[in-house]
């Protein structure tokens, strides 16, 4: 497997860091809104408070952005590469799904969608780094 170059290194680190930093800042408002909101009377400040977790998730989606355009092209292709194979493997996924759910398999909610894409994600990464051998 190649080594991460210096610079490699310091732009792994330093994504890696934003990423820790947004996904606890991310928890923190995930667990404050759900206590406020279970507190809270259905309406329009119930659902705006339940919303507030999505200004974390938009925080790691810049440094997703930023991290992507510090990288050098033919990275960035790889990435771009991995992206569209996790897009289509998840569309794929969820479509044979909803044909089960048409013959009595369990509805299932949209939260269930990112976790087969991350997984999907780590498993199209290492298979890269496998097949590269």
């Amino acid at each position: 497997m190649n080594q991460l170059s210096p610079r490699e290194r310091q732009l792994l680190f330093r994504y890696l860091s934003e990423m820790i930093a947004v996904f606890f800042l991310y928890a923190a408002v995930l667990i404050i809104s759900i206590e406020i909101a279970n507190r809270l009377h259905n309406g329009p400040v119930q659902t705006a408070i339940v919303l507030t977790p999505m200004i974390p998730f938009f925080l790691a989606l810049a440094a997703i952005v930023r991290h992507v355009r510090r990288l050098d092209e033919y990275v960035r292709l790889q990435m771009l590469e991995n992206v569209v194979v996790v897009a289509g493997v998840t569309a794929g996924l969820t479509f044979t799904y909803g044909f089960l759910e048409g013959v009595g398999f369990p509805r299932l909610s949209m939260f269930t969608i990112w976790p087969v894409m991350c997984a999907t994600f780590i498993v199209v990464g290492l298979g890269r780094l496998i097949l590269r051998r």
